[in-house]
């Protein structure tokens, strides 16, 4: 009999934009079905997703194409994550809903857009107590 390992994996990436502000991408994945990505000023990736200051990016999250203009982090997606009311950084962040059609398009061209692909590989050294 085989069981499906349960306990969560994580990645990490944190990105610096021109000013030098961090912002931290963690992404966390357990069981079959479970793939979040969360955008946060706070680097640890073992603390909850909280909603009211990080945004929680939960449908098919990656990836994500991005670009830095001055202190604005510009993403562009299929599916937005709902906006924090409480989200602390100096950096800007701006999601664009694209279409699949376009969103297509990126991954074909994204270097032709001007943006950066994020991926958040799993780390099997990022563990949580």
């Amino acid at each position: 009999m085989c069981c499906v390992n349960l306990s969560p994996n994580n990645g990490l990436v944190s990105l610096r934009n021109p000013q030098n502000a961090k912002l931290h991408f963690k992404r966390e994945v357990r069981g079959l079905n479970y793939d979040v990505v969360v955008l946060s000023s706070n680097k640890d990736y073992c603390k909850e997703p909280n909603a009211g200051s990080e945004f929680i990016f939960a449908s098919d999250p990656l990836p994500m194409y991005y670009s830095f203009e001055d202190n604005t982090l510009n993403l562009f997606l299929t599916s937005l994550a709902n906006q924090p009311s409480d989200f602390q950084s100096p950096v800007k962040v701006v999601q664009h809903h694209v279409s699949p059609s376009e969103f297509a398009d990126i991954q074909k061209n994204f270097k032709a857009w001007g943006l950066e692909v994020l991926a958040v590989p799993l780390d099997e050294k990022l563990r949580c107590p």
